[in-house]
C-alpha cells in the first residue's frame, strides 16, 4: 500500500505545481487486480484499485489545466513480482518462523507451502511478452492524444469483461479455479470436512 499508493499520491502531490505550469501529463500504472479482486492478491489489489480511483479523480480536476492523467492496465505479465522457485525456496522458511501460531492451526504449513506452486504456476502461463505494454507505454507518453485508460494484455480486458457481466458466484468459480488451482486444503477445514463425512456415513 505505500509504494502502489501512497507513494504514488505524494509523488504526485510533490510535483503537481510543476506538471500544471507545462501542462504536463501523470502516468500511473495500475493492474487488472486493482478491478477485478483475485483471491490471495487482496492487499495487493486493494492498492490498485486505489490509485484507479485516484487518478479517476484527479483526471477530471486537473483537465481543466490542460493536464493528461493516464493509468495503464496491464494484464499478466511474466515480472519478478510473483518471484521464482528459487526466490520462494529461500525465503519460505523465514515465512513460515514468522506466521502467527493461530494461522499455522488453521492452514498448515502443507497448505502455506502449496502456495509457492501456486505462484510458480501462475508466472509460467503470464506473457513473456512485453510489446504490448511498451507499446501503451510509448502512445501514453508521445501521443498528443493519449488515451485516459491502456489495457495491454489479453487478460487486462478479459477477466474484468467477465467480472461485469457475469454473476458474482460464476466469476468467483472461475477465477478461484484460476487463481486457487490446487489440491492442499487449509488444514482445519479438511479436518471439518472429514468430521462432518463421519457423522454422514454414521447416520446411514
Amino acid at each position: 500500500l505505500n509504494v502502489n499508493f501512497i507513494g504514488s499520491v505524494e509523488i504526485t502531490q510533490a510535483f503537481l505545481p510543476l506538471i500544471r505550469q507545462s501542462k504536463g501529463r501523470l502516468i500511473s500504472i495500475s493492474s487488472m487486480a486493482g478491478e477485478v479482486p483475485l483471491p490471495g492478491f487482496a492487499g495487493y489489489g486493494a492498492s490498485k484499485a486505489a490509485l484507479i480511483s485516484f487518478n479517476g479523480a484527479i483526471r477530471q480536476e486537473l483537465s481543466r489545466w490542460g493536464v493528461k492523467v493516464i493509468i495503464i492496465q496491464p494484464g499478466a505479465f511474466k515480472t519478478n513480482i510473483l518471484g521464482s522457485r528459487e526466490q520462494w525456496n529461500s525465503a519460505q522458511e523465514d515465512i513460515l518462523s514468522g506466521l502467527a501460531q493461530e494461522v499455522m492451526v488453521s492452514y498448515g504449513e502443507e497448505y502455506i507451502r502449496s502456495m509457492q506452486q501456486r505462484l510458480v504456476n501462475m508466472s509460467s502461463v503470464s506473457s513473456s511478452d512485453t510489446g504490448p505494454f511498451l507499446e501503451a507505454l510509448k502512445h501514453a507518453i508521445l501521443s498528443p492524444r493519449p488515451k485516459p485508460f491502456y489495457y495491454p494484455g489479453a487478460s487486462a480486458w478479459a477477466l474484468p469483461l467477465l467480472y461485469r457481466h457475469s454473476p458474482t458466484s460464476l466469476s468467483d468459480r472461475i477465477l478461484s479455479r484460476i487463481f486457487m488451482s490446487s489440491d492442499a486444503q487449509p488444514c482445519r477445514l479438511s479436518s471439518l470436512n472429514k468430521n462432518k463425512n463421519l457423522k454422514k456415513k454414521s447416520i446411514a
